[in-house]
């Protein structure tokens, strides 16, 4: 439970989700989270993958040993390594990881009508996460988190020589880039602290668990240098936002909350590195992505647990769903709609194109 402010503030532009205490304009919940769903699957999706046989490992799913990166972020990615599944983060020092225990299921999904064999990772909480294996080949792990039907995309691991060979031809043809469409870098890194050497800034970050001395701490210090003036510098958030820095566009910081969320969505935001402040926040619910200095991503329209977004939002037309939602009762669907952020205008714009989503 979460206390709301009435009417919603926004304070300070943090979120708190250690302490519950705070709301963000546009997330206002009477007091309980309502946790949406965006079910982008169809059940013929998940009865045909077993079909494709020509690049998979094996007709029955078993797991082996390896590392996936996920084809959003290349930074995170999944190991199997003895019996567990682990998620982790590389960080300049290192990284940071989760381990889940897995085991591979079949049975029936009532969010798609349908018996299918998936995977099930179980937290040290408790909380089982369950997965549609959607492919698993030599090239392309695929999941579909059923929960809310997003698709996860992860590819092997380069070892360290084709690491290598790999980052030694991309700097032959362009900058480094580890956050797809935004301004190209030199990246270093100097004793626990990793920086990222831009035309106009240098930014220096520095996980919070070194600093603090606490393996506990998230996200990272992010400390920002002007190079055409050499007076200003600054460190953008503090431990308790536990921002992660994604990037710049155009003179705005990407930035990622990287505290304690369940996968997949997530909160973004947009950092103004002149003005210093924060311009833009969202969620979403299956990765954002940048193309051409404008973020996309999918944002709640309307949802039968709360009229806020129906008020605001107001009225459109809805797609036909119940395919997608074959069994859902009616007082359960909701809709979302692709947004797009235009970074560099600071305008958001309505694309009109829709989904079904499922809440609970």
């Amino acid at each position: 439970k979460i206390k709301t402010h009435t009417p919603p503030k926004l304070k300070g532009d943090k979120i708190l989700w250690k302490n519950n205490d705070q709301n963000i304009e546009g997330y206002v919940f009477d007091g309980f989270i309502k946790k949406y769903i965006v079910l982008q699957f169809q059940k013929k999706y998940f009865l045909n993958y077993e079909s494709e046989s020509s690049k998979t490992i094996s007709k029955k799913t078993e797991f082996e040993s390896g590392r996936w990166i996920s084809t959003t972020d290349s930074l995170a990615g999944i190991e199997i390594k003895n019996g567990k599944w682990i998620h982790f983060y590389k960080t300049g020092e290192g990284e940071k990881t989760d381990v889940y225990e897995f085991k591979i299921a079949r049975g029936y999904i009532k969010e798609i009508g349908a018996e299918l064999e998936y995977l099930a990772i179980t937290s040290d909480r408790s909380d089982t996460l369950k997965y549609a294996i959607l492919e698993y080949s030599n090239e392309l792990l695929s999941l579909s988190y059923i929960g809310r039907g997003n698709t996860l995309n992860y590819v092997p691991e380069k070892d360290k020589e084709e690491e290598k060979k790999a980052i030694e031809k991309e700097s032959k043809d362009k900058d480094v880039n580890n956050f797809p469409g935004t301004d190209s870098y030199t990246l270093s890194n100097e004793g626990k602290s990793t920086i990222y050497d831009y035309n106009s800034y240098k930014i220096i970050t520095t996980d919070y668990r070194h600093i603090t001395g606490y393996p506990d701490s998230m996200g990272e210090q992010i400390k920002t240098y002007s190079k055409d003036d050499e007076s200003v510098e600054f460190t953008v958030g503090d431990e308790m936002d536990e921002f992660l820095f994604r990037g710049i566009v155009q003179g705005f910081m990407i930035l990622r909350y990287g505290g304690m969320s369940a996968p997949p969505g997530n909160w973004f935001y947009v950092f103004d590195l002149q003005n210093q402040k924060i311009v833009f926040d969202g969620f979403d619910n299956s990765g954002y992505q940048i193309l051409n200095s404008k973020i996309e991503f999918y944002q709640v329209v309307d949802s039968p647990n709360n009229s806020y977004y129906a008020k605001r939002y107001g009225k459109f037309t809805k797609p036909k769903c119940s395919e997608k939602i074959r069994g859902v009762p009616p007082e359960s669907i909701g809709y979302v709609e692709k947004f797009i952020y235009d970074i560099a205008t600071q305008q958001l714009e309505r694309t009109g194109v829709y989904d079904c989503a499922y809440f609970q």
